[in-house]
């Protein structure tokens, strides 16, 4: 009886922790998309230094979303999205539109699929 009791509680501690990262997962990839897409339509509108401070806000969002992503996903996805938001400050920083519009649109590429692969669905089970 003292085993069951004791195998339901920690069950029941894994759903309300998935439940728990689940939803904040999605409030950090909404976020990071949400920076996202105001820094590429200041890279639209070439206003380069509105830009440079977007970019600045999505390190911060990143930075979060870093410390409570890695210790629970993969490594390869976390560094390439953090190599992506490197790419995009630096082609920011030049003031490259085609290129920060491209890198942007990958790094936004990269968090939506975080959140997808984080999804409670048959799809990441199987």
């Amino acid at each position: 009886m003292r085993l069951l009791a004791i195998t339901a509680v920690l069950i029941g501690a894994i759903i309300i922790y998935a439940t728990f990262m689940f939803f904040h997962t999605g409030e950090l990839s909404g976020e990071l998309l949400s920076d996202l897409h105001l820094i590429e339509q200041k890279v639209k509108d070439e206003q380069w230094k509105e830009a440079t401070r977007e970019v600045e806000k999505l390190k911060k969002s990143w930075h979060k979303a870093e410390a409570w992503w890695t210790p629970s996903m993969d490594h390869r996805e976390t560094e390439l999205i953090d190599m992506s938001i490197v790419r995009v400050a630096g082609w920011v920083d030049m003031r490259s539109k085609e290129d920060a519009l491209v890198e942007i649109n990958v790094a936004k590429r990269m968090v939506q699929g975080i959140k997808e692969k984080e999804s409670p669905s048959l799809k990441n089970i199987f």
